[in-house]
C-alpha cells in the first residue's frame, strides 16, 4: 500500500483531512479566494464555534515543515535533524504551534491524535521533491511515532 492509498483510507475515516489536503494533493489547482473579512458580520449574536478541528492544526504545521524543508534545500542549507517536538508527546500538553495559529491550552488525547494524524497525512502525500529531504522523512517518522505514543496512552 503506497502513501496515497493510505491517505485515501484515512481520509475516508476523517473527512476533515480530505477537505484540507486531498483535493490539492490529487489535483493541484489553485483554490478560489476566500471572502474578504469585511463580508463577515462582526455583530453576529451566535456563539463562536469551538475552533478548527485538530487535524487542520496538523495539516498547517505539516505544510510549514514542508515549506521550510523546500526553502532550505533551495538555498543550499542542510537542515539539522528535526527537533524532539514529536518524539515524546506529553498527554495533555499542547504541541508547539506557530504563533499565527490559535493556541490550544490543554488538549486531550483525542485532540493530539487528530493533530498528529493530520500532520502525518500531509507529510505522506506531499509531492516527491519535498519528501525526498531527510528532514521531511524524519518529521514524518516522528509524527507517526507520536501518533502511536498518544494512541497507546489512551
Amino acid at each position: 500500500m503506497d502513501d496515497r492509498q493510505l491517505f485515501a483510507l484515512v481520509a475516508r475515516k476523517v473527512p476533515v483531512i480530505w477537505n484540507a489536503v486531498g483535493p490539492a494533493s490529487l489535483n493541484p489547482q489553485p483554490l478560489p479566494p476566500e471572502p474578504p473579512p469585511s463580508a463577515i458580520d462582526p455583530l453576529n449574536p451566535q456563539p463562536l464555534p469551538p475552533g478548527p478541528p485538530p487535524e487542520l492544526y496538523g495539516v498547517a504545521v505539516g505544510q510549514e515543515l514542508l515549506r521550510l524543508s523546500w526553502q532550505a534545500d533551495t538555498l543550499g542549507y542542510d537542515l539539522s535533524a528535526a527537533s524532539t517536538w514529536a518524539v515524546n508527546p506529553t498527554p495533555g500538553a499542547a504541541p508547539t504551534l506557530p504563533p499565527w495559529l490559535p493556541q490550544v491550552s490543554e488538549p486531550n488525547n483525542a485532540w493530539l491524535v487528530g493533530y498528529y494524524l493530520g500532520l502525518a497525512c500531509v507529510l505522506a502525500v506531499a509531492p516527491e521533491p519535498a519528501t525526498e529531504t531527510s528532514y521531511a522523512v524524519q518529521a514524518f517518522r516522528q509524527a507517526v511515532d507520536a501518533l502511536g505514543a498518544v494512541s497507546a496512552a489512551d
